[in-house]
């Protein structure tokens, strides 16, 4: 067994600053915001809740839901040094949420990526080619029509606030997969985790090289 010891995760003493991620420029496209609400009990969804991999393309109108449940921000928190934290279904290690959440729709050229706080998504226009990452994943996993989910960490969030944060970063992104993996099973949909962690896809998606892949999904509609 070769076991990689991340460290014992301590808070600094001090909040170190941070320069957040920044993110080119591209079109804003609002979801929607009035949603239906799952009717299924939360001991139902467990006892139901599976890895799906038959899918159909999903519509706009169902991966707003499912963002809003799992990722959404509720309320806006601040810390020094330009940190923001913020409230969300998922736990967070100091409520900093660091794993941004990275979409392709079948058969589209560019990516979006989410915006928890105003519940949008943004195209993200990169040189990591969609349809290649996707191409490289048909040997894992075969996606189908499924919207791909690329989970993409920025550790220096976590690192502002805590040493040896590595097994911090990790445990958020586990945590918010399985609140997706829930939220989806609630809403009627086929999600599953693919195991990969989405490198070195991730860290070139943008020119900053502040993004680590932290994992990978498909989510569609019952295929």
């Amino acid at each position: 067994m070769s076991w990689i010891d991340l460290g014992n995760p301590t808070p600094r003493p001090k909040i170190e600053s941070h320069v957040r991620v920044e993110w080119p420029d591209g079109s804003e496209y609002s979801l929607p915001t009035n949603l239906d609400e799952p009717s299924r009990s939360f001991a139902e969804v467990t006892r139901c809740r599976r890895s799906r991999r038959a899918f159909a393309a999903p519509a706009i109108e169902q991966l707003a839901p499912l963002l809003s449940l799992s990722c959404r921000v509720r309320a806006p928190l601040s810390l020094p040094g330009g940190i923001l934290q913020s409230s969300r279904s998922a736990p967070s290690a100091g409520a900093l949420h660091p794993v941004h959440v990275i979409l392709h729709r079948r058969h589209e050229r560019q990516w979006y990526r989410y915006d928890p706080y105003r519940h949008s998504i943004w195209e993200l226009q990169s040189k990591i080619s969609p349809l290649s990452v996707r191409t490289a994943l048909e040997g894992v996993l075969p996606g189908g029509d499924a919207t791909l989910m690329l989970f993409a960490a920025e550790p220096g969030l976590t690192f502002a606030k805590y040493n040896q944060a590595c097994s911090l970063i990790w445990r958020d992104a586990g945590v918010l997969q399985g609140i997706l993996s829930l939220a989806a099973e609630a809403l009627g949909l086929h999600f599953c985790l693919i195991g990969v962690t989405g490198e070195p896809w991730v860290s070139g998606l943008i020119e900053q090289n502040t993004l680590v892949g932290v994992g990978a999904a498909y989510v569609g509609a019952p295929g």
